[in-house]
């Protein structure tokens, strides 16, 4: 059994589909709704998309993310659906440690080669898992930000705010 909720956030609704364990299964920005059902579709063939359920652990934990627990995030449960090789670029993508981006290529090593940074981007492109497996914290050899699918701005406020509350954390 599947429900779908939903956390408000700095940057916008996050919604999140959860099985009756609280594990993350999906979790989308609101304007990339059509992409998250077609990979609900695409991965849970006849299971219908999620009538929406009251808020969970996991919306709370996911606004304390934005307030007081940053790292609250690291140990929740995530099944996310893909091929062999996203599911490898996903896991080692959520050992990347809150505040610290990383290379495409570096997360192509630790899961395959440094010339794997194009199929990284192809996997991070492809996470349905927004937020929570941390596609955000990824950037370019140049530094470039590179793309996200929840959007730039996005992207820019998220690597910005990890890195100020880490620099707090350590200071």
């Amino acid at each position: 059994m599947f429900s779908l909720c939903s956390a408000a956030t700095p940057l916008g609704r996050l919604y999140l589909v959860v099985d009756d364990r609280e594990a993350i299964h999906v979790a989308f920005w609101e304007e990339q709704q059509l992409a998250a059902r077609q990979h609900w579709h695409r991965w849970y063939r006849n299971v219908p998309w999620p009538a929406e359920g009251q808020g969970t652990m996991i919306t709370e934990q996911v606004q304390r993310y934005f307030s007081v627990h940053p790292t609250c995030l690291d140990g929740v449960a995530v099944k996310p659906r893909g091929t062999t090789f996203q599911q490898k670029v996903w896991a080692a993508l959520r050992a990347v440690p809150f505040g610290h981006p990383i290379r495409y290529g570096e997360l192509g090593e630790r899961v395959a080669t440094r010339a794997a940074a194009r199929a990284v981007g192809a996997a991070l492109h492809r996470n349905p898992i927004t937020l929570i497996v941390p596609c955000h914290r990824v950037i370019a050899a140049n530094g470039w930000i590179g793309g996200y699918a929840g959007g730039v701005q996005r992207k820019l406020w998220l690597l910005d705010y990890e890195a100020r509350v880490s620099s707090q954390a350590r200071g």
